[in-house]
């Protein structure tokens, strides 16, 4: 073999091994670019995961919270919901208490105006029997005496009317207004 084939040869092999190298080195260029990008790609997620995680945190504090808000509002609507229905309870029996109180005030009120109307209609009676008197010359204590009796006549009749219209207890007041307002007027006579 002469020196120009083994130049050859070398130069044969130079080139393959510098084939090789280009190729390695492409190889490592491109593994390179891709170790870069990875590395990018697992800085952003790794940021991901670590916010992510503080999310995750964050959102089970609220969840924690809010779980803690529900059975307080629970609690509060439970409460809210005895209360009003203690409290329509309460409203039912107030308002059957005031329909009592009403129609024990008309009654009172309707026994009032009797007994009012009964002493008007008492003292309209007794009222012209004085003036007739008073025009009479003499006093005697006799006349006195039957219009005393007269009046009283005429209190028990209107005594017994408003008895019959009222309560045992309603007619005793009246009988005892009754008896003081002609007995006044007949003292002043």
């Amino acid at each position: 073999m002469s020196m120009a084939d083994d130049i050859d040869l070398l130069r044969q092999r130079v080139n393959s091994k510098r084939e090789k190298l280009d190729k390695a080195v492409t190889v490592a260029d491109l593994t390179l670019q891709r170790v870069e990008s990875v590395s990018t790609v697992f800085d952003e997620a790794d940021r991901e995961r670590k916010r992510l995680e503080s999310s995750l945190k964050l959102a089970e504090r609220r969840a924690k919270r809010l779980a803690q808000e529900t059975k307080r509002a629970s609690r509060l609507a439970r409460e809210a919901d005895e209360d009003r229905a203690d409290a329509e309870n309460e409203l039912t029996e107030l308002l059957k208490r005031r329909s009592k109180l009403e129609k024990k005030l008309a009654k009172s009120e309707a026994a009032l105006a009797a007994a009012e109307a009964a002493v008007s209609v008492e003292q309209a009676a007794a009222a012209p029997a004085p003036r007739k008197r008073a025009g009479t010359a003499t006093r005697s204590s006799t006349p006195r005496k039957a219009a005393v009796k007269k009046s009283t006549a005429r209190k028990s009749s209107a005594a017994k009317s408003t008895a019959t219209k009222s309560t045992a207890t309603k007619s005793t007041a009246k009988k005892s207004t009754a008896r003081k307002a002609p007995s006044r007027r007949v003292s002043r006579a």
